[in-house]
């Protein structure tokens, strides 16, 4: 996903569904021994995406702010 040409109601959709992801521990990996590797390293990914749509949003918004 490029988060600077998608649109402000899709970030918001994918950040709602991150949430959810983690509060639930639903990150799609297969139980087990791998289990615990993959999930650690796809938790570490689907944080680091959650941080970007954040800065991204607070972008959006201090710019609109801004221009206001």
């Amino acid at each position: 996903m490029d988060i600077r040409s998608t649109s402000t109601a899709e970030l918001e959709r994918r950040r709602a569904e991150i949430n959810r992801k983690l509060k639930e521990d639903d990150l799609g990996v297969m139980w087990g021994v791998t289990r615990w590797v993959s999930h650690a390293s796809e938790k570490n990914g689907v944080i680091k995406e959650k941080q970007a749509i954040d800065a991204e949003l607070l972008r959006r918004k201090k710019t609109n702010h801004d221009s206001n």
